[in-house]
């Protein structure tokens, strides 16, 4: 059995809070996919698999990115270039990052992570 990583050898993680407006809902799977298709055309294989890129959560045409800490300038810059997904013209926002997906759910999308008793 291998021995758990170090948290000095763990990768440090940032999360995106991330708004694209649009005409039309759209889906997490064509949104995962444009990101995908935007940060490999700027960056490569070698880039796209160093940011460790993770859609986390979407809903409403908003959500949550996963990326690397090194990663977070190009992600931007990749969020930037998204002008259309499956031809339906969007306008990308980022509307926050943070070091925790607990504060960024909490702070930037303003849901609560505690369930009502």
């Amino acid at each position: 059995m291998p021995a758990a990583v170090k948290p000095t050898r763990r990768e440090r993680n940032r999360y995106v809070a991330v708004t694209l407006d649009s005409k039309r809902p759209l889906d997490r799977k064509e949104v995962g996919q444009a990101l995908w298709d935007s940060y490999l055309r700027l960056f490569g294989e070698s880039g796209a698999a160093d940011a460790g890129l993770w859609l986390m959560d979407w809903e409403e045409n908003r959500g949550v990115i996963k990326v690397t800490h090194k990663c977070v300038e190009t992600l931007r810059q990749a969020v930037a270039t998204l002008q259309s997904i499956n031809q339906t013209p969007v306008r990308p926002r980022i509307i926050g990052v943070s070091g925790t997906l607990k504060k960024t759910r909490e702070h930037w999308l303003k849901t609560s992570t505690k369930k009502n008793l």
